[in-house]
């Protein structure tokens, strides 16, 4: 068999020298042809073009000796328009000097006033900025001072019993004019003392000062009977003055806690009463030494822990509302109000800086605008006077130009007319001489013609007994390479067989080893589990006796915890009562603080440097009853009132308070004892009647006219805003009434013949029929539907959804092309478009492709043979080998009949390609 290959191999290369032989000798008999052919096609472009030669000759000689008629004219009027140009070129330069002039003087003060304005503006940005700075920092401060303001007035952070004293408890109005405060509220403590202070005195911060002791009592059975809670309260009289502390401070102690409280009154006195013997030192360390080295002081720390004189030490933090105590809060309304104050006036002077540069930036603004309008008129007038010399001088040099060209013309013309005469007679004698050689040429032609068909034959004979030996070469070659690659994987399985082999054995013998050593370790622990049962019934023994002991103690412990949880719960009975009592007294204490504030806040005037006056009261009463009587009318009333009226010399506010501190039934005082006479229920009525005219005036708001003038600028600055959106809006709908009337008309103008188009397009493709483009609302084009109306020849008139795939895609085609005749693309992609078409409609399809081709590159996804053979370029993607692509890639640099020939078996053999590898892999192939 292998000397069989290696002879059909020799005859396959004797055939092929052969062929080879003879396409040389086609290929020399071809180039002669060519040759032959580019002769004789040069000899007949030369004839032609000495033809045109002569005719061009002719007509060259006409034309110059009418064009020199005319020149002489044009000439001549040439020197009249060049006169008057110049005239007006020196009158141009004048005006032009003059504008330059004005120009720069213009710009200069444009440059000054837009320095100007943008150094108004950048100061306003400042103010501006500095102003909402100071705006966000007073409104802060403003707010956190009002909520701990609300907080304080509250009670916040004080005990249930406490808070209800602040409140007034069931009586508001007897029970807060009694309250002086809370001692927390009425004392001052620098702030690092502040924890030392709180852990010194506790709850006692909470004790509510009265001012009377009945009050106090009150609020306390008040408390008791409604169960509103504990408070501790302490009348104002049973707190006395402070002795001086004349005791030697310890050394490591930083003060005294009883110095460390400010205030004034009694609250002071309290605080320091409560204070005494009690040190503040800076750490629990130094607390320590100093209780050891003086056992009947207390202990206060700066960080909050106490030692009391007992021992008893109070310390450590819970982590919730830490920095929330009543001092501290004081402490932080009083800063709070400093910083407000201070952020006010930055406030205030912001404002007027704000101010003064809006003024600035609206007078550089009006000065820019001017010096911008005079810029302007400047530089229209430069760019005239400019544009005018521009097209003077363009002028004036055209007509010096047509001068000189008028001069050369004419020399060419005469020049051209006597080569003219020389040039017909040299024409004829070659006309002559190239018919000569255009007859030889022909003749060689034919011979050659004869020759290059007789070698295409043995060419052709040759290629067939060529392509015979190739097709037996390449079927043995075939059964060669098969029967090599089936010997290669029976070799491989005998090897591998062979070491399975080899592997089995190798597992067999390291079974039988194993199960010999598993045999002997199974025998070792029987005999350890032996000897661990007997060590188990051991510890079994010795647990018991272990539980038994632990039975009796934990009954002995038992007992022990009862007898301490009975201690604690009457312990913490015991503090329970004792925080009872101090929310009470606490509660007292605020409530009659709280009446002080009411009467102070309310009545304006302190309680304390009042002083009853029974002479001017009774004066009031008997002056106002004598003009009630008299049906005189009070200030501030109308005529037809009868209310009675008070001595001026007596303020409204007198009387009340008399009211307040007077009870309905007088007090035996040395004052009131000497007059029992007094009518206090005609009094009481009196200082209702004033009090109800007073509350119905209401408050006096101050900043009224400073608020009105704010709300009538923003008035203004809101009508102006808004006149200027009213002429927005105007001349935006005028803009978009002009943008519909013209959308309109393109819209309209291109619709018609866009349907124009597809009209002819839809006849053209389908060979007939007829179709349309109708708008479904004609009222409203712009947001109108377009519904497409198609008719192929032999059918009924039918919207295009009812016809078939490829009905819709020809329709479709014809509208894609009916709008390129309107407005062309660069490029266009058509995705398989033609996949439904068949064959008819296929060459209609390639029709329509070349008569676009010239204005548009073509993109194009098809399968169709015929339609790749249209290509310049092929582009194909197959799969020769399993998971493996590959791109192939064809260009023809010419469109003839023979590259459509080739094109058409490239895209054949791209389908055997996909054919032949699709029972292997299932793969496709895609042309573009």
């Amino acid at each position: 068999m292998v000397e069989a290959m290696t002879s059909r191999e020799a005859d396959l290369t004797s055939h092929e020298e052969r062929v080879s032989a003879a396409r040389s000798e086609r290929a020399a008999q071809e180039q002669a042809i060519n040759d032959i052919a580019n002769e004789a096609a040069r000899l007949d472009a030369r004839l032609g073009s000495l033809r045109g030669e002569i005719s061009t000759a002719a007509s060259r000689r006409e034309s110059g000796e009418t064009r020199l008629r005319l020149l002489q004219g044009e000439s001549q009027a040439a020197m009249a328009a060049a006169a008057e140009i110049t005239a007006r070129l020196e009158d141009i330069a004048r005006r032009r000097m003059e504008s330059a002039s004005a120009l720069e003087s213009a710009r200069a003060e444009q440059a000054a006033a837009a320095s100007a304005h943008e150094i108004a503006q950048r100061q306003r940005q400042e103010t501006e900025y500095a102003l909402n700075v100071a705006s966000k920092e007073a409104a802060a401060v403003e707010s956190r001072l009002e909520v701990l303001r609300q907080l304080q007035q509250q009670g916040e952070g004080f005990d249930e019993g406490t808070q209800a004293i602040l409140r007034g408890l069931d009586n508001p109005e007897f029970f807060k004019p009694t309250v002086v405060g809370a001692l927390a509220d009425q004392i001052r403590v620098e702030d690092r003392y502040i924890p030392a202070i709180e852990a010194a005195l506790g709850a006692t911060l909470q004790a509510i000062i009265f001012k009377d002791p009945s009050a106090a009592q009150a609020a306390i059975q008040t408390l008791t009977s409604k169960q509103l809670g504990q408070a501790a309260a302490i009348p104002r009289d049973w707190i006395g003055e402070v002795p001086q502390n004349l005791r030697q401070l310890p050394e490591s102690a930083t003060a005294w806690a009883s110095d460390c409280v400010g205030g004034e009154g009694e609250a002071r006195n309290l605080a320091r009463r409560l204070l005494d013997g009690i040190l503040i030192v800076e750490n629990l360390d130094t607390a320590f030494r100093v209780k050891d080295a003086n056992r009947d002081l207390a202990v206060a720390t700066l960080s909050g822990e106490f030692i009391d004189r007992t021992g008893i030490i109070r310390g450590g933090k819970s982590g919730e509302n830490s920095g929330h105590s009543a001092l501290a809060r004081k402490a932080q309304i009083e800063s709070l109000d400093r910083d407000l104050m201070a952020s006010i006036g930055k406030l205030q002077s912001a404002t007027a800086a704000r101010e003064s540069a809006v003024e600035a930036l609206e007078a550089a603004q009006t000065r820019l605008l001017e010096s911008r309008e005079d810029v302007q008129s400047a530089q229209v007038e430069n760019a005239s006077c400019e544009n005018e010399k521009q097209l003077s001088e363009r002028q004036h040099a055209d007509l010096e130009a047509r001068s000189g060209a008028f001069v050369r013309e004419v020399g060419q013309i005469e020049e051209s007319l006597r080569a003219s005469h020389l040039k017909l007679e040299e024409l004829d004698a070659a006309i002559n001489a190239t018919l000569t050689d255009l007859e030889s040429t022909r003749a060689r032609r034919g011979d050659a013609e004869r020759n290059v068909q007789a070698a295409r034959e043995r060419e052709a004979s040759a290629i067939e007994a060529l392509n015979e030996v190739r097709v037996e070469v390449a079927t043995n070659r075939q059964q060669q390479e098969n029967l090599a690659r089936q010997r290669g994987p029976m070799t491989a399985r005998l090897t591998e067989l062979a070491e399975i082999l080899a592997t089995r054995r190798n597992d067999i013998s390291n079974y039988e080893r194993r199960i010999s050593e598993l045999e002997s370790e199974s025998d070792n622990l029987r005999s350890s589990i032996e000897s661990l049962a007997a060590e188990q019934s051991e510890i079994e023994a010795r647990g018991a006796g272990v539980l038994a002991a632990r039975d009796e103690i934990r009954q002995q412990a038992d007992s022990i915890e009862a007898a301490l949880r009975a201690s604690r719960s009457h312990l913490v009975g015991l503090q329970d009562k004792k925080g009872r009592l101090e929310v009470r007294a606490a509660q007292l204490d605020m409530r009659a603080e709280n009446l002080r504030n009411h009467v102070s806040q309310r009545y304006q005037t302190d309680l304390e440097a009042f002083e009853p006056d029974s002479y001017a009261l009774i004066t009031a009463f008997r002056d106002r009853t004598k003009k009630k009587a008299a049906g005189t009318p009070e200030e501030g009333e109308p005529e037809s009132s009868a209310a009675p009226v008070v001595d001026p010399e007596v303020s409204e506010h007198q009387v009340i308070e008399q009211q307040v501190t007077e009870s309905p039934e007088p007090i035996e005082t040395p004052e009131i004892s000497e007059d029992q006479g007094i009518p206090w229920a005609r009094i009481e009525e009196i200082v209702a009647e004033l009090t109800e005219r007073v509350e119905s005036m209401g408050p006096v708001n101050l900043d009224a006219i400073q608020e009105f003038e704010e709300l009538e600028q923003r008035q203004l600055f809101l009508e102006k805003q808004n006149a200027d959106l009213v002429n927005s809006k105007v001349e935006l709908m005028e803009v978009i009434s002009r943008i519909n009337k013209t959308t309109k008309e393109l819209f309209a103008g291109t619709f018609t013949k866009i349907r124009d188009n597809f009209q002819v397009m839809f006849t053209e493709l389908f060979g007939g029929g007829a179709a349309n483009l109708i708008l479904v609302d004609e009222s409203d084009p712009l947001e109108s539907g377009i519904e497409i109306i198609a008719k192929p020849p032999g059918k009924q008139l039918k919207s295009v959804s009812l016809l078939s795939g490829g009905e819709r895609t020809m329709t479709a085609v014809a509208l894609l092309f009916g709008i390129y005749m309107v407005k062309p693309s660069p490029f266009c992609v058509l995705d398989e478009m033609d996949a439904p078409l068949d064959e008819s409609n296929i060459s209609r399809f390639i029709k329509i492709l070349d008569r676009f081709v010239d204005q548009s590159q073509f993109v194009v996804i098809t399968h169709n043979k015929r339609t790749i053979s249209r290509a310049e370029m092929l582009y194909g993607v197959t799969m020769e080998e399993h998971g493996v692509s590959k791109l192939v890639s064809v260009r023809f640099s010419e469109k003839s009949q023979a590259d459509n020939a080739v094109a058409t078996s490239v895209a054949e053999s791209f389908g055997k390609h996909g054919d032949l590898h699709s029972e292997r892999q299932a793969s496709s192939d895609q042309m573009v």
